[in-house]
């Protein structure tokens, strides 16, 4: 299978080397299409991202989530922290009513109707294009560095708004958690301090006191994205893997159990250190894999 990242279709590769981390396989059983979304009352909201039939949507998805999870600032990260995450394939999430061309994740609250979380154009979908009047130029690792940067600061800050409509305060996902969450631990205190510990287990109170706090909304936020980060950026959602771009080939964390290792080194390609890291969305095939 293909696994060129058609960003650096000009970097011909040769080879992939994939290895398995011990343990994973029994944490990434595969969803289908009856379990998606079907949640039980009480249950945390679930983020599904989409991944399409088409490699390339796949691929630039991937990418963009995964610089997300990776990149993006406290207070835009923030809002995952109230929401588990998985992955779900066209097929699956077809009879849900959504237009597919255009929804990149939709969200699922106990006893409510899921709602897209993510859609419409990102405002950079190729990141590596000549920025518009520089058809060609000359290659430099610092202009591009800077190139990717801002418009993936651009991109996260176009996510994080809508995250913030269907998970931030005002949203029905935020007034069923904050209720849950009184019941299960009571309101937080009037001088409760800014902590992971506070932020793991009531993320959607802690989202509201940073909202009615200014003062401490900085900390609130930081211990919020401080969840999400320790959660994933070492365990890719289910039905992905982390992956790496070395320039001739790709690093899947967690390959489909078919694959064997391999591994070569032309020499010859490059990858930008801040884009190297991202998410491998599994084709249904190879999501099919994990089921043999």
């Amino acid at each position: 299978m293909n696994l060129d990242r058609r960003q650096f279709a000009s970097a011909a590769w040769s080879g992939l080397a994939l290895f398995v981390i011990p343990g994973w396989f029994a944490a990434c059983a595969r969803t289908d299409s009856k379990q998606v979304g079907q949640l039980e009352p009480g249950q945390r909201p679930r983020l599904v991202l989409h991944t399409p039939d088409d490699e390339a949507r796949r691929e630039v998805l991937g990418t963009l989530l995964g610089l997300y999870l990776m990149h993006a600032e406290d207070a835009e990260l923030a809002w995952l922290a109230a929401c588990d995450i998985e992955c779900a394939t066209t097929l699956q999430l077809d009879y849900r009513g959504f237009d597919l061309k255009r929804v990149h994740a939709v969200l699922f609250v106990p006893g409510e109707p899921p709602v897209a979380a993510i859609e419409g154009d990102f405002p950079y979908e190729n990141l590596y294009a000549a920025p518009e009047g520089e058809p060609t130029r000359e290659w430099s690792n610092a202009k591009l560095d800077v190139q990717l940067r801002a418009r993936t600061k651009t991109n996260n800050a176009w996510i994080a708004a809508q995250l913030a409509k269907v998970l931030g305060p005002g949203s029905r996902a935020s007034e069923l958690g904050c209720a849950r969450e009184r019941e299960r631990f009571g309101d937080l205190p009037i001088g409760q301090q800014p902590s992971f510990e506070c932020a793991l287990s009531t993320p959607f109170l802690s989202a509201a006191k940073a909202a009615q706090r200014p003062s401490q909304r900085v900390e609130w936020s930081g211990a919020l994205a401080s969840v999400v980060r320790e959660r994933w950026r070492t365990i890719s959602p289910q039905g992905s893997s982390w992956a790496s771009y070395h320039g001739c080939g790709v690093d899947l964390e967690t390959p489909p159990p078919s694959r064997e290792l391999m591994t070569m080194a032309c020499g010859i390609g490059h990858s930008p250190q801040y884009t190297r890291r991202f998410l491998y969305l599994f084709s249904a095939d190879e999501r099919a894999e994990f089921d043999r």
